[in-house]
């Protein structure tokens, strides 16, 4: 969201944090505490007035989300089984509260850091199919 936007919808800003955290894992799901600890980072943010000088914690994040019709749930992710949000539950409300055209921006830019992180790998991963090749050519 735009900074004047953002100043006047703390919520906005925290929902776009929240995305931003699913979309830059490319998770369907996310634990409580990988959130909380996420948005640890960003204390700057309008939506840390909303704390009122509280610690930022799993029942905070729990109350900013439950009169948008999100509530935690029991999430297994790979071995660990966990409280969390999963993505299919938060759609609707990042579609309502995020401008779509600040979704699209977020979006495209993720996926150029994503593209040149690629790139900066690529030269290491033909680097060493060159190294096997001329291994097994031997």
């Amino acid at each position: 969201m735009t900074a004047r936007a953002q100043e006047g919808n703390p919520i906005g800003s925290l929902l776009m944090d929240i995305m931003f955290l699913f979309l830059r894992d490319d998770q369907q799901r996310l634990f409580t505490r990988d959130i909380v600890a996420g948005l640890n980072w960003k204390l700057d943010r309008p939506w840390a007035e909303l704390r009122r000088g509280k610690k930022l914690s799993d029942v905070w994040l729990s109350q900013q989300l439950r009169p948008y019709g999100v509530r935690p749930r029991t999430l297994r992710i790979g071995e660990e089984v966990g409280k969390g949000y999963a993505m299919e539950d938060l759609v609707e409300v990042f579609q309502r509260y995020v401008p779509r055209s600040e979704y699209e921006s977020f979006k495209a830019e993720l996926k150029e850091r994503v593209d040149v992180q690629r790139e900066l790998e690529k030269p290491r991963s033909q680097e060493s199919s060159d190294q096997y090749s001329v291994i097994s050519d031997r």
